[in-house]
């Protein structure tokens, strides 16, 4: 354009060509675009990474404090079961206890099996004293028998 009247080849031929200026405003404009939508685009998902995390750490505490209740409670019944085999554990006898009450027990039976001894003793002696008698008896009868005979002859 180097006339006052420019030629319309010469204005055809500067409307194609692009100042460098609008080309830069052109591009820094788009790239402007683009990096708003873009950040619009990584805060959304920095918001729904946000929310996830935030709902992520609240059933978790949640979780975490329903586990606990249930583990308190098992920990009770534990508890209680561990109480009741102190009470039970209270009420067994100890091993020296128990020996001392078996030795007693053992005298006892010891004097019974001597006593029954003795008795069974006793009845043979009995039994000896009573087939003694009645053969006697049978030997007096005998001889009073023998007697009248030959006396009754």
């Amino acid at each position: 354009m180097s006339s006052i009247n420019p030629s319309k080849e010469e204005l055809a031929e500067a409307a194609e060509r692009v100042s460098v200026r609008s080309y830069l405003e052109t591009r820094c404009d788009e790239r402007t675009a683009r990096s708003s939508v873009e950040l619009h685009r990584l805060a959304d998902a920095v918001k729904a990474l946000d929310t996830y995390t935030r709902d992520r750490f609240t059933w978790l505490e949640e979780s975490t404090n329903k586990l606990a209740t249930n583990m308190d409670r098992r920990l009770d019944g534990m508890n209680e079961f561990r109480g009741a085999l102190t009470d039970q554990s209270a009420l067994y006898a100890t091993r020296k206890e128990v020996e001392a009450l078996h030795q007693v027990i053992e005298s006892d039976l010891r004097v019974l099996r001597d006593s029954r001894a003795k008795l069974e003793g006793s009845a043979s002696q009995n039994s000896v004293l009573v087939a003694l008698a009645f053969a006697a008896a049978g030997v007096l009868i005998g001889v009073v028998n023998i007697l009248m005979r030959v006396m009754g002859k």
